[in-house]
């Protein structure tokens, strides 16, 4: 279990810092911040805009890359390049025509939502709705993914639970809890209310591959227990590991750490 909290904290941390980086380095970009920013419907933004608000609301257009920290951030319109965001909340209704790279508590690509190449997401829930599209590869670390749309691509990562009820057109390959380790409780009933309506579902610890679902590619999965898979979902071969139980390192003797010290000084 601790190699999937990991992959969780350094997707989500690789987001978030990329993020930063690229807002304190982009000079030429336009800068905008506030409570709420909203880009209007009939709106064209030419440059790429990094926002830092309580709210970013995106109904118009944006030719280049959006990058933001906001409590939520809701995509309408269309981003013509990248989405690098970090979030409670991300909503993605619309066009991102090329990557995107989310860090959050929910994110969530909507039933029209469309990203034109790859999707990395660092974040509590992840959820892909029916008619949602991803042009690219998935790679996730999440507590939780319910995944609905289609992925042209691979999806590759991990979490403690992860259901997969839409298409997947290349390889599967991730790592998920074991049932018998779940929590009594969804620990969702505790969380507050979500900016921008979002609701995160329930997802069952363990890997669900429910009838209707189609994978093209293959299926490795690696978990303490044997995953549910409805019957003729997978075209390729299917492959269940058991997770590797790692043992912890011994701290060295006193004398060996102050000679390892010193031998670096």
């Amino acid at each position: 279990m601790r190699l999937i909290y990991r992959r969780i904290l350094a997707s989500a941390t690789l987001v978030l810092l990329l993020l930063l980086v690229l807002l304190v380095a982009s000079s030429s970009a336009e800068g905008m911040s506030g409570g709420q920013v909203v880009i209007e419907a009939d709106q064209t933004v030419e440059d790429d805009p990094y926002v830092s608000a309580d709210e970013l609301i995106i109904d118009g257009t944006v030719k280049g890359d959006v990058l933001t920290l906001a409590r939520s951030v809701t995509v309408n319109g269309t981003i013509e390049g990248d989405l690098i965001a970090g979030a409670q909340a991300i909503i993605i209704n619309g066009l991102v025509a090329d990557d995107a790279r989310l860090g959050g508590q929910a994110v969530v690509l909507g039933k029209d939502g469309e990203v034109g190449d790859d999707v990395m997401v660092g974040s509590f829930s992840l959820e892909t709705k029916p008619g949602s599209s991803i042009g690219g590869d998935l790679w996730f670390g999440a507590y939780q993914a319910l995944l609905a749309g289609e992925i042209s691509g691979d999806v590759l990562g991990g979490g403690g639970g992860i259901q997969i009820d839409g298409q997947v057109n290349g390889n599967v390959d991730i790592e998920v809890g074991d049932p018998s380790e779940a929590p009594p409780f969804p620990f969702t009933q505790f969380m507050p209310e979500l900016p921008g309506g979002v609701t995160i579902p329930n997802v069952g610890t363990g890997l669900t591959v429910d009838q209707g679902a189609a994978i093209g590619g293959t299926l490795s999965y690696t978990s303490g227990s044997e995953a549910d898979i409805a019957s003729g979902t997978v075209s390729g071969p299917v492959t269940h590991q058991e997770p590797v139980i790692e043992e912890e390192e011994a701290p060295p003797p006193p004398g060996a750490a102050f000679a390892s010290w010193l031998w670096a000084c």
